[in-house]
């Protein structure tokens, strides 16, 4: 798909949802997780995720941690929102790279010490490209329109409400019983 496809796509897109604004909400698909043994953890969701990953804390790095997963979805949501503005602008950034930085404090996490944050202290997005066909000023306004509306950026931005729901399964032939919180 050329940079024309994917401009008039977002154009279509915006067009659909003017018209229809309801259809721009929806539940974003699942991610599941369950513990294969140890800190091995199942994962499941959109193709392309790999089967397993490692939960962190003990193990060794043959697999990426969930955090790592987090900084990847960041990092390619910025690249993928990049392209797309760049499309949209007829720019072209050459060599296109993001790269998500955190600095975290495991003692947060491991419940240390109350006064640290169990997530990232600092998240640092670092943009690379060769080239633009851009200016410099419009170069700049493609990447920050980029971040500013990557939802992923968003979510750890803006102070997002988060329920907790708790079920408890039943053996099989027994009625579960669901805990609310």
């Amino acid at each position: 798909m050329d940079q024309e496809q994917i401009a008039a796509n977002i154009r279509r897109a915006r067009s659909y949802l003017r018209t229809l604004p309801a259809m721009a909400q929806m539940q974003d698909p699942p991610a599941r997780a369950t513990i294969a043994h140890d800190l091995i953890i199942r994962i499941s969701g959109p193709d392309g995720l790999p089967k397993e990953l490692l939960a962190g804390i003990g193990g060794t790095s043959e697999v990426p941690s969930p955090s790592w997963f987090f900084r990847a979805a960041l990092a390619s949501q910025v690249a993928m929102f990049i392209a797309m503005r760049s499309a949209e602008e007829s720019a072209v950034l050459e060599d296109l790279e993001v790269v998500v930085h955190a600095e975290t404090d495991d003692r947060g996490a491991l419940g240390m010490d109350e006064e640290i944050p169990p997530g990232p202290l600092s998240m640092t997005i670092t943009v690379r490209y060769s080239r633009s066909s851009a200016d410099e000023d419009t170069t700049r306004r493609i990447i920050d329109w980029a971040v500013a509306h990557s939802p992923v950026h968003d979510a750890v931005t803006r102070s997002v409400p988060v329920t907790v729901a708790i079920e408890k399964s039943a053996p099989a032939g027994e009625e579960a019983s669901n805990l609310r919180s």
